[in-house]
């Protein structure tokens, strides 16, 4: 997930307005996240820094993963 918000940062898909009651909260979070990796298996987590929160950048990190997963298509029924 935060590979793919990586991604949208990057290419300017998702901006954080200023304005936003919670934008500097937000913005904080996100500069307050760490990336550990485990050298025997190359598994990727992030986390928080301890003493800080990350409710905010999860909860868009996870938003911006569902707006982008394919979603099934739906068949059209004609009814007579």
């Amino acid at each position: 997930m935060f590979s793919m918000l990586d991604g949208a940062f990057s290419s300017h898909r998702i901006i954080i307005d200023p304005r936003l009651a919670l934008a500097k909260v937000l913005t904080e979070e996100l500069k307050n996240l760490k990336i550990e990796q485990d050298e025997q298996t190359a598994y990727i987590k992030v986390t928080h820094r301890e003493g800080e929160h990350d409710d905010l950048s999860i909860a868009l990190a996870a938003a911006n993963w569902w707006a982008n997963e394919p979603k099934p298509q739906r068949a059209l029924r004609i009814v007579a």
